[in-house]
């Protein structure tokens, strides 16, 4: 794919969703799915949120293995670094992931919502800095009954179409050290097109990431805090942060195994309320169809301290193309 095509298409994309306007209605009972996976799709009003055995080789003689062509291991020593680029939020790599996430038990009446994240990234060199553009853009939908108590009627029905988008921009050295590390600001547009499906709010707050890379492991937390700034008045004030450990071990030919819980926190809940801490993980591979690298994995969390109505499960399904010489 031409590289240059792939830039002016993100960039679109960006300017797209910075261009929608915010929407103004009353407060929602659900909040919005724009921050990371592993924010609860939760009832409450009290709580605003900000993924067959291979059959044994015949032995017809004692010979030994033949060994991996030099030309075999080089494609899969690639595939492996490419898979590493990848798990760096900073890295200096054009990448365009589609994100599905289904929740399972929202509310009362337990239903399964869900929402895809479209999450451009697109890094730019500035002498000895980077600076990663980032932008997520959910598509969620949201059955009704997630908003009713389990006494009154299903409503069979739901809200479908755009959340709330975030930009965030990290300032990271161009030649980093042992520790690599990101800082920038990050801002939530109100462009929810209902307003179950968002906060109705401006925020703002600060985002930073800090990660390693030992051999196959590539470690580092990923942070952020933000809090309202404008927007509907009508509306619930934000101040609400995520923590994001996350933790890659690199296999060969590409594959990965992966955990990244992300534990949102919203500062404004009642006590008991405030907290939503997923476990979990899943397993991923980086490989190209074609001449396109693309990176795909699946993974299974469950919110085990979550506020009241929030899901107990989300599967998140990831889907990235990857464009490794955008950066050089």
């Amino acid at each position: 794919m031409n590289i240059r095509l792939a830039q002016a298409f993100l960039s679109l994309l960006m300017v797209g969703a910075l261009a929608v306007s915010p929407v103004r209605a009353q407060a929602p009972e659900l909040p919005s799915p724009t921050t990371e996976v592993g924010a609860p799709l939760t009832a409450s009003a009290t709580t605003v949120a900000v993924p067959l055995a291979a059959a044994p080789e015949a032995t017809a003689s004692p010979a030994a293995k033949p060994s991996p062509s030099p030309q075999m291991a080089a494609d899969s020593n690639d595939a492996t670094d490419l898979a590493k680029q990848s798990q760096n939020p900073v890295a200096s790599l054009i990448s365009l992931p589609f994100q599905s996430n289904t929740a399972f038990g929202v509310g009362e009446k337990g239903v399964t919502a869900g929402y895809l994240k479209i999450q451009p990234v697109i890094p730019q060199n500035v002498g000895e800095w980077n600076i990663i553009h980032r932008l997520i853009m959910p598509v969620a939908y949201l059955p009704y009954d997630a908003l009713l108590p389990a006494s009154m009627p299903g409503q069979g029905s739901g809200d479908f179409g755009l959340s709330d988008t975030t930009y965030s921009a990290f300032v990271s050295p161009a030649k980093p050290g042992k520790l690599i590390w990101g800082v920038g600001p990050a801002i939530t547009l109100p462009t929810a097109s209902h307003k179950t499906l968002g906060e109705g709010k401006w925020n703002l707050g600060p985002t930073a990431v800090f990660l390693t890379m030992e051999g196959p492991v590539v470690a580092g937390v990923l942070l952020q805090q933000q809090w309202s700034v404008a927007g509907d008045t009508r509306r619930p004030d934000v101040s609400a942060g995520l923590v994001q450990p996350f933790f890659n071990y690199n296999l060969p030919k590409g594959w990965y195994l992966t955990t990244s819980p992300i534990m949102n926190v919203n500062w404004n809940a009642d006590r008991g309320q405030k907290w939503t801490v997923p476990v979990g993980g899943g397993v991923g591979r980086v490989f190209e169809i074609g001449k396109q690298p693309v990176n795909v994995s699946a993974a299974l969390y469950y919110n085990a301290i979550r506020p009241v109505g929030a899901e107990p499960w989300v599967v998140r399904l990831a889907f990235t193309f990857l464009f490794p010489t955008a950066g050089k």
